[in-house]
């Protein structure tokens, strides 16, 4: 009777599960049939809106939970939670009309917090506290508006002070370093961008040197631009190749082997720990004389006359984000707007934006190059277009007009 009973029970909890709405989608969050699907994904509606649980497929573990308003998915309500492959939590998020508040924290794959920030109608607001991975604190910061403000620390796995930045309005100020006794010491910046060995001029000459024009499209006389995007690893190798633009699948594969040939770099280093840093890097390829082969030098590489000046596509100096990358990538992070119709289908990738940084640090000509669509493109332009202005890039110390392309990234917090 007892294992009538269970039985009993388990047809019934397998008949009310299927009851309820089951959809499934494959790895890039599009609909599909159950034989290709990656997750699924199981809706209730109740008075407290549109229940959902996302699963991987076919393990049917936990991949995410929340509510939303709309059917659509498009605004999210109350408490998201987010989870590995294994079933560990990812990140935890709390949601009022469709925009983030409270606090939101961000899991290692061990299930250590390792970034707590509070949020209020979407904006950073009060301290944010980011850790190591070997689980101490390692960055304070203070935000009002979702801008950063006052004094940002850095710290030592000992607990003590190792940096002291005041900020205004997302300006460093002041700053000061200190070691492991309390002294100060020789300041270093918060963070350094990977460097080729020589610096930017011995990128250009060891480009000139060791480019090779492809054979089978010097008779024809082609010129090729090609944009590659690469990772420049804590040992300095340069990987994760991925060709952004190309006129050519053979300029590509002269990019790739060019890329290939590269000694290391110094890796990028943040508060003193070398991290993965991406590079995106244009290359023109013009044809010499026939027979012969040749790399465009920096002084060659005009793309355009704008009030009679050239733009460069490469300078000895390239134009720089006020503050730098970390600083141009917070900026963006902060007044993106995810698409509607890209957060309804959960579409994520990178849009590369080109534009050209003029002498006075203006941007124009902004337009993406490497589209995703689902409006997402439109809004990487718009962030691009709304940033201030950046320091200039120099030819031979001068001031320059220079493209300049960057990836601005959309990802879901899931």
């Amino acid at each position: 009777m007892t294992k009538t009973l269970l039985l009993l029970t388990i047809y019934l909890n397998l008949n009310a599960l299927m009851a309820q709405d089951t959809s499934y989608y494959d790895t890039e969050w599009q609909s599909c049939d159950q034989k290709n699907a990656s997750y699924s994904r199981i809706l209730k509606i109740g008075k407290s809106g549109y229940a959902v649980k996302d699963y991987y497929y076919p393990s049917m573990v936990i991949q995410m939970t929340g509510t939303y308003e709309d059917k659509n998915f498009s605004y999210k309500k109350g408490y998201f939670d987010y989870y590995t492959k294994e079933g560990k939590q990812k990140v935890h998020l709390y949601y009022e009309m469709g925009q983030l508040n409270d606090w939101q924290i961000i899991f290692d794959k061990e299930g250590f917090f390792i970034d707590s920030t509070f949020f209020v109608d979407g904006m950073k607001e009060g301290t944010r506290k980011l850790y190591h991975k070997n689980k101490y604190l390692q960055i304070t910061e203070t935000y009002r508006n979702d801008l950063l403000e006052d004094t940002t620390f850095t710290y030592y796995p000992t607990g003590k002070k190792k940096r002291i930045e005041l900020y205004d309005h997302n300006k460093l100020v002041t700053g000061y370093c200190l070691d492991q006794l309390g002294n100060k010491i020789e300041y270093t910046p918060l963070f350094k961008q990977p460097q080729f060995p020589g610096g930017q001029d011995q990128l250009y000459e060891w480009l000139q040197s060791n480019i090779v024009y492809p054979k089978s499209l010097a008779l024809k006389r082609i010129e090729g631009r090609v944009i590659i995007s690469f990772t420049i690893d804590t040992t300095g190798k340069p990987t994760k190749y991925e060709i952004v633009e190309s006129n050519d699948p053979t300029f590509s594969e002269a990019t790739n082997y060019l890329v290939d040939l590269m000694p290391n770099w110094t890796p990028a280093n943040l508060d003193g720990e070398k991290i993965d840093f991406k590079i995106t890097l244009p290359i023109k390829f013009v044809p010499g004389p026939v027979g012969g082969l040749s790399y465009d030098s920096p002084s060659e590489v005009i793309d355009l006359y704008i009030n009679g000046e050239p733009v460069l596509t490469q300078a000895s100096e390239m134009p720089e984000y006020i503050g730098g990358y970390e600083k141009m990538y917070a900026y963006i992070q902060a007044n993106l707007k995810y698409p509607e119709l890209a957060l309804e289908n959960k579409i994520e990738g990178n849009s590369y934006v080109s534009f050209i940084v003029l002498s006075n640090g203006d941007l124009t000509d902004v337009k993406a190059i490497k589209k995703i669509g689902w409006e997402m493109d439109a809004e990487a332009v718009r962030i691009v277009k709304s940033m201030p202005k950046w320091k200039p890039g120099k030819m031979n110390g001068e001031p320059a007009n220079v493209r300049f392309t960057i990836p601005v990234k959309f990802q879901l917090n899931n």
